[in-house]
This record gives structure tokens, sequence and C-alpha cells, in this order.
């Protein structure tokens, strides 16, 4: 977590909005050791970012960005990550450098291209910063391959990335619209996760997004979708893996419908059902 502004009385925060959500009080420790209670201002799921504000300016040590546009990223050369490890090793500062600048994860069903890094990260990092050998911001951890016995790969989402999605959800914030959350101003999310593939009913294979997980934010959760349906056509035409939901989505527009065609269990057969969406902007949060 790092500070990115401070005005009208507040400081901005930045973190990874998984560090934070599902939780209804947030507080903040700095490293004076003092304690305040944060409100948030909004987050992007698939981004992963978090933006919070805390009632204190003083002592507040806003961070230094990299203009990577004037001087790239690039690989191999040195960094630090400063972090929590494990939730209880505060400040901590691990050195390694830029392994790759690009490198495309599957992180909780999102794409995401992020930076990596042989800079010891662990758990309880993730929402430090990663800074380059001037001092200068240049991603937030958010990541590291765990479940094997490989060391040194950690990832950090590009600074570009966190300074764009942070000014929109700043420019976007404090309204009458949402409950003054801020948002992506056009973004659309059906709200729902699923994992794509052939799947046996019974009667044959069919190719379908099967639902794992249906978000209280997004356009889909008033529709009448339900966890393990089987969605396989989108507005009468099958789903493939050309096809894909998220591809269909991104040819939509706010307002717009999506007619989905799922197979839904009932015993031990599927019954075929139609469900309409209406895409609504998406704001992360805010229960439409």
């Amino acid at each position: 977590m790092f500070a990115v502004a401070s005005g009208e009385g507040y400081s901005y925060l930045i973190t990874c909005l998984h560090v934070v959500e599902g939780h209804k009080k947030i507080r903040v420790t700095l490293a004076n050791e003092s304690t305040y209670e944060a409100d948030f201002v909004g987050g992007v799921p698939d981004s992963d970012i978090a933006v919070l504000r805390i009632r204190v300016t003083n002592g507040i040590t806003v961070a230094r960005f990299r203009n990577t546009t004037a001087n790239p990223i690039r690989k191999g050369e040195s960094v630090v990550a400063i972090g929590n490890p494990l939730g209880t090793l505060s400040g901590t500062v691990t050195e390694g450098i830029i392994s790759a600048i690009d490198r495309e994860m599957n992180i909780d069903g999102s794409v995401m291209t992020l930076l990596q890094t042989s800079a010891a990260i662990n758990s309880g990092n993730s929402g430090g910063g990663l800074f380059d050998n001037q001092g200068l911001l240049i991603g937030m951890v958010n990541a590291k391959s765990v479940g094997t016995s490989v060391e040194g790969l950690g990832y950090a989402i590009p600074i570009d990335t966190v300074i764009d999605i942070t000014q929109k959800l700043l420019d976007t914030r404090g309204n009458n619209d949402y409950n003054g959350l801020g948002y992506i101003p056009g973004k659309k999310m059906l709200g729902i996760t699923t994992i794509s593939g052939e799947y046996n009913t019974g009667s044959g294979t069919v190719y379908a997004s099967k639902i794992t997980v249906i978000s209280p934010y997004g356009s889909a959760a008033s529709a009448g979708l339900a966890v393990d349906d089987l969605i396989i056509k989108v507005d009468d035409v099958a789903l493939s893996q050309e096809r894909t939901l998220g591809s269909v989505l991104a040819q939509k527009n706010i307002g717009g419908t999506m007619k989905l065609t799922i197979l839904r269990q009932s015993g031990f057969r599927y019954n075929e059902i139609t469900r309409t969406v209406t895409l609504k902007q998406y704001v992360y949060g805010y229960n439409q």
C-alpha cells in the first residue's frame, strides 16, 4: 500500500483489491504505528486495484512515479520490493531484477499483463510497491507463483496501469451516483466467473461456459442466473473456443442486452432456459 495524493484533508492510498475486499471496515497502519479508519473509494476486480482514503495528510509521503514513456522498464534492471510478508514483517525490503516486462498471467479468472521480478515476494506482500534503483515506483506487487518448489517468481502490476485506473476512480468518486464510489466509465461486467470447455449433459456433450461464481455487483446478479448453469448460446448463437462469452461481451455497449441460453440441471436432467441480461455501468461495491 502506498500514498498517491493528498488534498481536502485526505490522503489517497492504493493497494490490491483482493487485500481489502469482503471487509466492512478497513484500518490502515502507517510506518509511525498510527492507525486510521479508511474509506473505500473504488476498485476494479479484473485489474486487482483498490483506492482508499484516510483523514490525515501530515507525515504522509506521496510516492514518486517513474515516467516509463521517457524511461521504459527494461529486463534485467535492479528493483526492490517493499511490503509486509506473512502479514507480520512490515517494511521488509527485498532486492531483485526485472525478469520480464509483459508476462501474461491468469489470476482468479482474469488475464493480466504483469512485470515479473526475482525479488523475494511472499504472502502479505500484495499491495506493496516495486521500486527502481532511483526510488521511483514502477509497479504494485500483486501475486506470487505458488504451489511449486520454484522461487524467485513474483509479479507486479505495471505503474502505468495503476495510474490510469486510479485516476479514473478518483475522477468519478464523490458524486451522488453509485453511493459516491469511483468507477471506470463505460466498463461493463456480467459479474460471473466461468470455466469454459466440453460438458457431458447425459444426452450428449456441449461446449459451454459453466458459472462458478456470481458477484452481487455485476449485470447478471438480478437476471436469474445460478451457479452451475451451463451457458451454451449468446443471442441464439452457440459459444465455442473462438466465440467466447468475453468476446461477445466486448462487442456490447452499456444499455445493451445479452440473451443467454442456459442448461440448468434438475435431478438427472438438464433443462434449457433463457435469461436476458441488461448491461449496466459496472461499479464495484454498488449493488444494482
